[in-house]
């Protein structure tokens, strides 16, 4: 027959399995999690879908159709090469452009797909900015929209002429909420981002 402290300590040692096992479960849910996002983020970029950065062009090879871009990430600096070949769309508002019009230094935004090794370029934006992420906040009132960016954060003022697009539908700035999935076209000025469009995706 058990006695009444053998009782005790058995049921003290379940009671620490119990919070052990409940311990290691959020943290296995969040790992698990982890590896879903990563696995779905592979997954979009091996079914070709496009990815899209802004930054400065560092250098143009018109001969090796490559066009290198300096990327400002949160706490560093990253250089994108990519391939430009004939069905690559390089435009300036709406004037069209070759590869060998765009300079070192020009402002880009650059829509890709990743086929292997390679970043091909299916559009190129010269004097526009783009980036694509998730909404996080924005504020009409104030003018001001907050994106997730590939896990940094960037603001945006909005430009008082902005241009919301649904796919190829016009919108409005308030059809715009947090936890949209959207393309921002925007110029640098003065240490500022300006939106001057938006693309629900």
């Amino acid at each position: 027959m058990k006695t009444f402290k053998s009782f005790i300590t058995q049921g003290i040692g379940v009671v620490a399995v119990i919070a052990l096992v409940c311990s290691s479960y959020p943290a296995k849910v969040q790992a698990k999690e982890r590896e879903k996002t990563k696995q779905a983020h592979k997954a979009s970029m091996m079914a070709g879908e496009p990815l899209e950065m802004g930054g400065v062009v560092k250098s143009v090879d018109t001969k090796a159709n490559k066009l290198v871009v300096e990327r400002k990430m949160k706490n560093k600096v990253e250089d994108m090469t990519f391939t430009v070949n004939n069905d690559t769309q390089i435009k300036s508002g709406d004037k069209s452009l070759a590869l060998k019009d765009i300079k070192a230094g020009d402002k880009v935004g650059v829509e890709y797909n990743k086929q292997g090794n390679q970043m091909v370029a299916t559009e190129i934006l010269v004097g526009v900015l783009r980036q694509q992420g998730v909404v996080q906040t924005i504020d009409t009132q104030a003018n001001r929209l907050i994106l997730n960016a590939q896990g940094q954060t960037m603001t945006f003022t909005l430009a008082p002429d902005i241009k919301i697009m649904h796919g190829k539908t016009p919108g409005a700035i308030t059809d715009i909420k947090p936890g949209d999935k959207v393309r921002v076209l925007y110029t640098e000025d003065t240490n500022q981002n300006i939106a001057n469009g938006i693309v629900t995706q």
